[in-house]
Parts: structure tokens; sequence; C-alpha cells
């Protein structure tokens, strides 16, 4: 049987991850994965 040994989501796309015990999935993936993206003012 698979085995998770470390669970990660990334909130803020491209930033540092956050360490999970555990997770909330959704029809979208994990919970709160990938919800933010950070751009300067010409949208880069």
């Amino acid at each position: 049987m698979p085995n998770i040994s470390n669970l990660y989501v990334y909130p803020i796309k491209s930033c540092a991850g956050v360490a999970l015990n555990r997770a909330r999935l959704q029809l979208s993936g994990l919970e709160y994965d990938r919800s933010w993206m950070v751009t300067d003012t010409s949208g880069q």
C-alpha cells in the first residue's frame, strides 16, 4: 500500500511551501494550494 511521507501546499505560487500533517481535498486540488500569485503593476 502506498504511503505519503511528506505533504506540502504552496499557498503563494513560486514561494516556499507549508508542511502539513493533513489536508482537505477539493475539486480543484488541495485546499490553499496555489491560491495566490504575486505580480507587479504590469502583471509580471
